[in-house]
């Protein structure tokens, strides 16, 4: 019985998690500072009218792998590193509207910090 629910539990986490994600204007959104698992897929729609700039960075050195811009209506599939972090980057005047997939469910470590 309890194997049944841990494999429910674990099926459960597996499934996609989508959500809508508004940026304010001058933030950084933060996704996976403290993810301890292994890489995951993620889907970036950007439903709104203000371009976001996403960028993957290794977590221990900071160092930059990877930079894409999302323009308005814009698709992005990424796949994420264990050891990585991705920042959103509002670069509009207004909030940005993004429409955010994460393939195989939760990933630890979102916030909002103010741009550099």
């Amino acid at each position: 019985m309890l194997y049944m629910i841990w494999a429910w539990a674990a099926a459960l986490l597996a499934e996609p998690f989508t959500s809508n994600l508004f940026i304010p204007k001058g933030q950084v959104f933060l996704l996976g500072e403290y993810h301890e698992g292994t890489g995951y897929g993620v889907s970036i729609d950007n439903v709104g009218r203000w371009p976001v700039l996403a960028q993957i960075s290794e977590r221990t050195t900071g160092s930059v792998l990877t930079t894409a811009r999302i323009d308005r209506d814009a698709h992005l599939e990424l796949n994420i590193p264990a050891d990585a972090v991705v920042s959103l980057e509002n670069l509009g005047k207004r909030r940005a509207h993004l429409t955010v997939v994460l393939e195989d469910g939760f990933v630890q470590g979102m916030r909002y910090i103010d741009r550099e």
